[in-house]
């Protein structure tokens, strides 16, 4: 008897949900040759320790150098892919990005050296992506957004979710509780928060 209810508690599952991802992204053209993409900031994080993987494109390389402003959206579909880890310090490249940030914000003329403080710590869980190039056409192949397709040339694999090592197989750390990340203004503080979160399309 217990077989047959365990048996039907794990029959009975939702399908999986792929939602829209709004979390801090960044503009990427390498991940789909000639095409702008917005991609989550791909954090990493290892013993507890949040981090930048600057060594995902070139273009994450230049979006943390610049201290450029994280886009608010990542025009693309995810699903949660479990599991938590607490974060207790910043990395090295997260570190030079928010000092860099913090720079452009304050218009201080230098990189920011003032202290960093981890105000609030987050939880971090993992998404998987829909591979980016895997678009809407109007020429009849497999969207997204339907349960079916009809094409002339069969699909490959890189129209679903793949990727390799080098992009993490689309698998992305985003904030299941925000950050809050407090630095020094003036005779105050100012205070940046990342959240995430999944909308419906």
């Amino acid at each position: 008897m217990s077989s047959v209810l365990s048996g039907f508690a794990t029959a009975y599952k939702l399908p999986t949900k792929f939602s829209a991802l709004i979390t801090p992204s960044y503009e990427d053209n390498s991940i789909v040759t000639g095409e702008d993409i917005d991609m989550p900031i791909p954090f990493t994080v290892v013993n507890g320790v949040l981090n930048i993987n600057v060594n995902q494109s070139a273009d994450i390389q230049a979006f943390v150098n610049s201290g450029t402003e994280p886009l608010s959206r990542a025009n693309i579909q995810a699903k949660s892919f479990g599991g938590e880890k607490p974060v207790t310090s910043l990395g090295p490249d997260m570190v030079t990005y928010l000092r860099n940030w913090i720079n452009q914000i304050e218009s201080i003329g230098s990189a920011y050296t003032g202290p960093l403080v981890t105000y609030i710590q987050p939880l971090m869980t993992k998404v998987q992506i829909v591979n980016p190039s895997f678009a809407v056409s109007n020429s009849g192949a497999f969207e997204r957004d339907r349960s079916w397709g009809i094409t002339t040339e069969p699909p490959v694999s890189s129209e679903y979710i793949g990727g390799k090592a080098a992009n993490n197989y689309y698998t992305a750390w985003i904030f299941k509780t925000p950050l809050t990340v407090q630095y020094t203004a003036g005779s105050g503080f100012k205070y940046i928060t990342f959240t995430t979160q999944f909308a419906e399309e």
